[in-house]
C-alpha cells in the first residue's frame, strides 16, 4: 500500500533502506529483484543481445544527433586510437611511424587552421600509411599519408553518380590549402 508520509510516497508507509517494526528486510531497488537486476546490467552491456532492436536503432539514428562536424584535435585523437588497436592489423603488418603519425595530424591541424570543417571521418591503416576518408552525399575523399618520409601525402576522391564508387584520382597534397579546397569540394 502506498502511503504518503511528509511528502514522500513511501510503500507500506515506510522510508526506503529502513526495517519496518515487523522485522522485514530493508526495502532498496537492488535488493528488490536480483534477476531483474541482472538481466537489466546484461541488457547494458550487451545491448545486441538483450535489445538487439534498440540497439540497431542506435546504430540508424545516431548519427542524427550527433554534430555533424568533428575538430582537428579530436581527429588527431582518434587517429593516436587507431594505430594503438592492435586487431586492425594483420600478422606482420607494420605500423605507421611516429613520423607518418605526426604528418597527418600536422596535416589535419593545418587545415583546420585556414578554416576546413571536417565531417566525421573514417580512419585506417594500411601497412605504415594512415588513411583518413570522409563521405558526404555522392562524394569521397581519402588523405592518404605514406611511410615514406619523402613521399608527399595524397589525396584520393571520387564522385558516385548511381554506381559504385570506381573511379577516382588522386592529387599530392604540398599544403593546407590543397586539403581545405578538397573538403569545401567534398561538401560542396
Amino acid at each position: 500500500m502506498l502511503t504518503k508520509r511528509r511528502g514522500k510516497h513511501h510503500l507500506n508507509g515506510q522510508r526506503p533502506g529502513f526495517h519496518s517494526r515487523k522485522g522485514t528486510a530493508p526495502v532498496s531497488l537492488r535488493d528488490s529483484n536480483p534477476i531483474l537486476d541482472r538481466a537489466a546490467t546484461e541488457a547494458i552491456l550487451r545491448p545486441r543481445v538483450f535489445a538487439p532492436h534498440l540497439y540497431e536503432a542506435k546504430l540508424l539514428l545516431g548519427d542524427m544527433f550527433r554534430e555533424p562536424f568533428e575538430s582537428a584535435t579530436s581527429i588527431a585523437t582518434r587517429i593516436d586510437e587507431v594505430i594503438a588497436d592492435d586487431d586492425l592489423y594483420e600478422l606482420g603488418e607494420p605500423r605507421p611511424s611516429s613520423e607518418t603519425v605526426a604528418k597527418a595530424k600536422e596535416l589535419i591541424l593545418s587545415a583546420e587552421y585556414v578554416g576546413s570543417k571536417f565531417p566525421h571521418p573514417k580512419i585506417s591503416v594500411y601497412f605504415g600509411e594512415v588513411d583518413i576518408t570522409w563521405k558526404a552525399q555522392d562524394r569521397l575523399l581519402r588523405v592518404i599519408v605514406f611511410p615514406d618520409p619523402l613521399r608527399p601525402a595524397a589525396l584520393y576522391f571520387q564522385t558516385d553518380k548511381g554506381e559504385a564508387l570506381t573511379r577516382g584520382e588522386s592529387v599530392e597534397v604540398t599544403n593546407a590549402e590543397d586539403l581545405s579546397r578538397s573538403l569545401n569540394w567534398l561538401l560542396g
